[in-house]
């Protein structure tokens, strides 16, 4: 991305934050996180928040450092889609925020996605209608038909499934069942070596990328450990 920038700004200097409160928010209490938040970025880091917005639980911020705030960063937009209950509650949905540095434009998606192992084509599903629904801009274009570079990030829900088949759905396992204790054993033991490169082909958003047609035109980040992936075992989370 560096390299295609005109401005020559360094993208370190950037600072793309998602945030998910998983208990609701009083107004007060959301107006008191953002000022603590940004308080705390611009004193510790001197940081500026270029942008921020929220969908129920879900915020997003951008942060820029101030020795970038002098490049044109301009046409900040932000846009929402809400993709939960009756594709109008916005307990899931997407959240995106787009703006330019000189002739390139950015945008930054933060997603939450349906979750359970079971629910894959619901987590398609969402991303499909986030993108054609969070619009800026040139309303008759999805995003990522106009502007150069496009990050989609968040609670997306995926899950580490041996033996998944592209295009099929996984069973709704239960934590007795013994092909679900199978591979709960097979990615715990991975993990537990940390041998975390070994998990991406477990990974249901990578198989479901494979052939080229679901999101063709984005490809994941480098798997650098097992964080933002779920792992359940009887009522404990990993």
């Amino acid at each position: 991305v560096a390299n295609n920038l005109r401005s020559g700004v360094n993208t370190a200097g950037f600072v793309f934050s998602g945030v998910f409160h998983h208990i609701g928010l009083t107004k007060r209490h959301s107006f008191i996180f953002d000022k603590i938040l940004k308080t705390h970025m611009m004193k510790k880091n001197r940081m500026h928040c270029l942008a921020s917005e929220s969908l129920m639980q879900m915020r997003v911020y951008v942060f820029v450092r101030c020795d970038n705030i002098n490049y044109s960063i301009h046409d900040i937009e932000t846009s929402s889609e809400a993709t939960g209950i009756l594709h109008i509650y916005g307990n899931k949905g997407g959240i995106l925020v787009k703006f330019e540095i000189g002739g390139t434009s950015f945008g930054f998606i933060l997603c939450h996605l349906a979750a359970h192992s079971h629910h894959l084509q619901a987590r398609k599903n969402d991303i499909f209608e986030i993108l054609q629904g969070a619009r800026i801009g040139k309303k008759e274009l999805d995003v990522t038909n106009h502007l150069h570079h496009v990050f989609l990030f968040g609670d997306l829900n995926f899950r580490l499934d041996p033996g998944h088949k592209q295009g099929y759905e996984s069973l709704h396992y239960h934590s007795n069942d013994n092909e679900y204790k199978e591979k709960y054993t097979i990615v715990a033991s991975l993990i537990d070596k940390k041998e975390f490169s070994s998990l991406e082909k477990f990974d249901q958003l990578s198989i479901e990328m494979q052939n080229g047609e679901f999101l063709p035109q984005f490809r994941e980040g480098l798997w650098r450990s097992p964080q933002q992936q779920h792992l359940q075992h009887s009522q404990q989370q990993h």
